[in-house]
């Protein structure tokens, strides 16, 4: 499980969400104003000095300052590195892992009412992220910066800063229905809780994306859950 340790940003560029895999890739979903893009995020078996590129560069239009006209994104820069293989801390204990770092760089555009370009920004991303074989994420750190360029005038923006690392370790249940404190039910575009004691679901990133009690239809995107039940974890699919 991933918590969130500081995030000061005022806005962001892009949203990721689902992780999936597909050999050798582990692909990320990112929302890029209107598109939705299926990154190669990482390549299985890890390997020191191995790159790729992301699959994100290219043209995104989208409302990314919320006046409702049109704007534009684009990414030119997008790459991967696997730096080293390193001992690493994190509250759930010490892990050797392999240090991937990540770049991002482009640009976008806003315009106004009447669609007449008025500004743009130019921004930079680094992330690193620590992945351990046969567990996942175990710490994840990203920087980004943004400067506005006002009619032509350059304007340092926000900066974003987060930081992410595995606070616990659950043993995960592959079954998905067992008597005692509740069960996890598939259906179609969700899953079907029932949980008198209470339940959390996560993503596979390690976001809680929903909390509640009792029985209920949780409508969710396609992707692997975890659901806690209680001291139980079971995990789900999601079509």
């Amino acid at each position: 499980r991933l918590i969130r340790q500081c995030d000061t940003t005022v806005d962001t560029l892009e949203e990721a969400d689902t992780v999936r895999g597909l050999d050798p890739w582990l692909l990320v979903t990112f929302e890029l104003g209107d598109t939705v893009r299926l990154s190669t995020w990482a390549r299985a078996p890890l390997t020191v000095g191995d790159h790729w590129d992301l699959s994100l560069g290219g043209y995104y239009p989208g409302d990314y300052n919320g006046d409702s006209v049109p704007d534009s994104l684009v990414i030119d820069v997008d790459t991967a590195l696997v730096e080293a293989q390193e001992q690493v801390e994190v509250p759930a204990g010490s892990f050797e892992a392999y240090r991937v770092s990540f770049y991002l760089h482009g640009w976008s555009w806003m315009r106004d009412t009447l669609g007449n370009p008025t500004d743009s920004s130019f921004f930079e991303r680094w992330q690193t992220q620590w992945w351990v074989p046969e567990l996942g994420l175990v710490k994840d750190s990203a920087y980004q910066e943004v400067t506005f360029y006002i009619y032509g005038n350059p304007i340092k923006g926000y900066f974003y800063w987060m930081s992410k690392e595995l606070v616990d370790l659950w043993g995960v249940e592959e079954e998905v229905s067992k008597p005692g404190s509740g069960s996890v039910l598939p259906a179609p575009g969700g899953l079907l809780v029932r949980a008198p004691e209470g339940f959390e679901v996560y993503s596979a990133d390690g976001r809680l994306v929903a909390r509640g009690r009792g029985e209920r239809f949780l409508r969710l995107r396609p992707g692997v859950y975890a659901v806690r039940l209680g001291r139980r974890v079971v995990k789900a699919l999601v079509r």
